[in-house]
């Protein structure tokens, strides 16, 4: 026991100092980064009985930057419902509905370079253009929120930009987000939000912690997990195609979306993103495995132009102009969102749809067209609420490693 004691005495006070040293660096690094553009003020709005999908805290100035080095600084703020937006929606009961995930929430981009921001510039109409993109959102998400939007500003247009991993990252979602489901709320449910305690709304506050998990994108979830490397066996590719569950929840989608906004079809564009990396590939690769997700959008694309949708397809408006200028669409390497030219060549193809559609007239369902999309949408559901028979099963490649 004095041996103990003694040994405690000795290195204690060592133990000591090493510990306050550690302190003031770590203190000293807190005070340099508040002073840097690290991430600040992109933080989740609390649990909501009115809103009780996930959205940014409301109107919050943050600050946005990219990598390590703290590239690429933009700021902006979000509106009275926590959307990034310059303007409020409280009272606004028309206008378009953008819906999407981080691309369209878009805090890389200034907002005017945005789809959102940049779409009323080519309309050359007051028309609001409402920004409801949010980060870690896919399409069981946008389906789930298009009622509660509707009832709440009953827009004329709404745009929806599927990514290319839009589809399955579905499956799994994060608080305050729908996902898919095939239980009795199918084809989704939504996963409850949670409200922050005041402890952890302190941690998320330092500087420190809002670089580690906003600049260098570092979760403890993925801090252990394995990287990929050039020793590490190569992919090869195998036949695979959509379940007939995966089949069943596009089907879902597509009769279901449109009636949930109260719009005909015809005044919903989707917008499906283009593979980037093979625009910009030199030389061009040779044809890569294709994966679920890819025939996912293909399916979704066809099944949507079959039933009255307007579908833009990016790849070949990003490729040509690609090759004609050698200007990239997005930040890549570093990051895979689009910039400021990738946003305004979507918003340009957008305006072109919805100028020619604003001339047919309005999008609006009746009571009777909305009862009627419905009564379709229970005919291709059995008594016993199981969703309708695959109708499409296109074999295609997949990478499996």
């Amino acid at each position: 026991m004095n041996v103990l004691r003694r040994v405690v005495a000795s290195i204690g006070p060592h133990v000591l100092s090493v510990s306050a040293g550690f302190a003031l660096v770590l203190c000293a690094l807190e005070l340099l980064l508040r002073v840097l553009p690290v991430h600040e003020g992109i933080n989740a709005a609390d649990a909501r009985a009115d809103w009780p999908i996930r959205t940014l805290q409301p109107h919050q100035r943050y600050t946005h930057s990219t990598g390590w080095h703290l590239g690429n600084v933009h700021h902006g703020s979000t509106n009275d419902y926590g959307y990034v937006s310059p303007f409020d929606y409280e009272g606004v009961t028309n206008g378009i509905a953008v819906f999407g995930d981080s691309f369209v929430e878009s805090l890389m981009n200034e907002y005017e370079h945005s789809i959102s921001g940049a779409l009323p510039r080519y309309l050359n109409s007051p028309t609001p253009v409402m920004n409801f993109g949010i980060s870690g959102a896919s399409m069981p998400h946008y389906l789930g929120s298009a009622p509660l939007i509707a009832s709440r500003f009953k827009p004329d247009w709404a745009v929806v930009v599927i990514t290319t991993t839009d589809f399955y990252s579905g499956y799994s979602a994060g608080p305050g987000r729908y996902r898919w489901t095939r239980g009795a709320s199918f084809p989704i449910e939504r996963v409850p939000e949670r409200t922050a305690s005041e402890p952890s709304k302190w941690i998320r506050s330092l500087a420190l912690v809002r670089y580690v998990r906003g600049s260098l994108k570092m979760r403890m979830r993925t801090l252990f997990k394995p990287r990929p490397t050039a020793s590490d066996p190569q992919p090869t590719c195998v036949d695979v195609r959509l379940t007939p569950d995966d089949l069943a929840l596009l089907h879902a989608f597509v009769d279901r979306f449109s009636p949930a906004l109260s719009l005909s079809p015809s005044h919903v564009v989707m917008v499906f993103d283009a593979d980037r990396k093979a625009i910009y590939a030199k030389p061009k690769p040779k044809p890569a495995c294709i994966r679920r997700d890819a025939i996912a959008n293909q399916t979704l694309a066809a099944l949507a132009r079959a039933s009255g949708y307007r579908v833009i397809d990016m790849q070949p408006i990003f490729n040509e102009h690609y090759t004609r200028t050698r200007q990239q669409v997005d930040y890549l390497p570093e990051d895979g969102h689009w910039n400021a030219l990738g946003h305004d060549l979507a918003a340009r193809e957008v305006a072109k749809v919805i100028l020619g559609g604003s001339r047919e007239g309005t999008g609006k369902l009746s009571g009777s067209q909305r009862s009627s999309s419905q009564d379709l949408q229970q005919r291709r559901i059995n008594l016993e609420g199981k969703p309708p028979p695959a109708r499409y099963g296109p074999t295609r490649l997949e990478e499996r490693g």
